[in-house]
């Protein structure tokens, strides 16, 4: 997946950290904050607890209050999805909006915040930006999980020959 070539950032505290790349360029998780022994259930998808771990911009409203489910997943990828297409970090006390996600709420055309070191395709940069407010949806039922966004990823992201270009 092109997108994943995020070693050209320099992000500091941030998500991008916990997301490695193998010699072929396949990503992999290598920080999970939130995991949590539970039972031997497969079915289960959700869990309350009182101990929530993690970097408070990555998490969404309902974690604060110990709902952990697979729907947190999506909202942190929505985040990230966010700083890969504008090269902004998720929180930044200059910014008057400090948040990335508060900050992008008003913007009207992804393609005049994206980062500028790349050279993205408009069409892709659109589509991503649309999966990642969906990612974002700050209602938990209607904020899709991982499985449902990969279809419209695997479109983005693997049909084409590229996402982005390196300046």
């Amino acid at each position: 997946m092109n997108i994943c070539l995020m070693d050209h950032y320099k992000i500091g505290y941030s998500a991008f950290a916990n997301i490695l790349l193998d010699r072929n360029f396949v990503p992999k998780i290598g920080d999970f904050g939130l995991v949590r022994i539970g039972g031997s259930s497969t079915t289960s998808t959700m869990a309350i607890t009182e101990n929530v771990y993690g970097t408070s911009v990555y998490m969404a409203r309902e974690a604060f209050c110990g709902d952990v489910s697979v729907k947190l997943d999506a909202f942190s990828f929505g985040v990230v999805l966010l700083e890969l297409l504008t090269g902004l970090p998720p929180y930044d006390t200059r910014r008057e909006d400090r948040d990335l996600i508060t900050h992008m709420e008003s913007c009207d055309d992804i393609l005049t915040m994206l980062d500028q070191k790349v050279i993205w395709n408009a069409q892709n940069a659109i589509a991503l930006y649309k999966i990642a407010k969906q990612c974002l949806i700050p209602t938990k039922k209607q904020r899709p999980t991982i499985f449902e966004i990969l279809p419209d990823l695997h479109k983005c992201c693997c049909e084409h020959s590229s996402i982005v270009e390196w300046v």
